[in-house]
């Protein structure tokens, strides 16, 4: 009866112990929920070298962002690049309908603290079929250091 007893008390005392564990490392966890884990910045990196694989990168997005329901009329993709390296990824859908909100879907692949070289925000228009993009200074938002019409992909007119 006394091994019995014993064996009891141990078994519980450990599943407590493993569950207060648990919880303090998932309190952790929400506690520091903006820091990223080098191995994890280094899986989620997204390098874009050229000019060519932003406009890629971005119509994919802006492919997907139209077959929402809701009938979406034009899409900004902007990119915060530090060197090559993609610090973060924002893509902010517009709707035809003046009383519907515009849907924003921000993604980082490095840590927000690193500061951006450059940002190149690309900009949509599905009724005119047009594309532009634009390069701006991060440290001044509105300030554009070059903006041009680029072709929108074959894939995107489809």
């Amino acid at each position: 009866m006394k091994i019995l007893t014993y064996k009891s008390i141990i078994s519980s005392s450990l599943g407590l112990l493993v569950l207060l564990s648990t919880t303090q490392n998932l309190s952790l966890q929400a506690k520091h929920g903006g820091c990223i884990s080098i191995e994890e910045q280094q899986f989620k990196l997204k390098k874009l070298t050229s000019e060519n694989a932003i406009i890629n990168d971005a119509s994919k997005k802006i492919k997907t962002s139209l077959q929402k329901s809701g009938h979406p009329s034009s899409v900004r993709c902007t990119y915060a690049l530090s060197g090559e390296n993609t610090i973060s990824q924002t893509t902010k859908v517009y709707y035809d309908e003046y009383h519907k909100h515009p849907d924003f879907i921000k993604e980082s692949y490095l840590h927000d603290a690193i500061p951006a070289d450059k940002v190149v925000e690309i900009f949509y228009k599905k009724h005119e079929n047009s594309m532009s993009i634009s390069i701006k200074n991060p440290n001044h938002k509105h300030e554009k250091a070059n903006c041009k019409e680029v072709k929108a992909p074959k894939s995107l007119l489809a």
